[in-house]
């Protein structure tokens, strides 16, 4: 208990020099491994925690979409539909159906979304 604390202690610390801040060197920075980033503190230095874009985002994507993030696209979310001309089928918690495990219902087909290494059931244009 004692470590947690203090590491949550050492997350937050910064240096005051006499005319701005300077970051200690996190041991975290030398093997975590994150796709966007490091997330940074009030003072802009990073902690032991990855950058999102997706999750912090101002952007709400609209229904059949997601928001996803190329590392290769200087990291700005865009909002991609999952299926290629349709809506998906929502489940009851408003998410997508997902067919991994289990067949689409009739009238439906499995779309396999690559960018987030899953399948969802899109309805057939009409």
């Amino acid at each position: 208990m004692v470590a947690v604390i203090l590491m949550l202690f050492m997350l937050q610390l910064a240096v005051t020099s006499s005319e701005s801040y300077r970051c200690i060197q996190l041991e975290c920075l030398l093997w975590m491994k994150c796709a966007f980033g490091f997330e940074v503190d009030r003072f802009g230095c990073p902690i032991c925690a990855c950058r999102l874009p997706c999750s912090k985002a101002d952007l709400s994507c609209c229904r059949g979409h997601y928001c996803f993030v190329s590392p290769k696209n200087d990291s700005i979310p865009v909002c991609k539909p999952y299926c290629p001309q349709s809506l998906p089928l929502s489940g009851g918690n408003g998410l997508p159906v997902q067919c991994v495990t289990t067949k689409c219902p009739e009238r439906l087909f499995c779309h396999n979304v690559t960018d987030l290494n899953s399948s969802v059931c899109c309805h057939y244009q009409d």
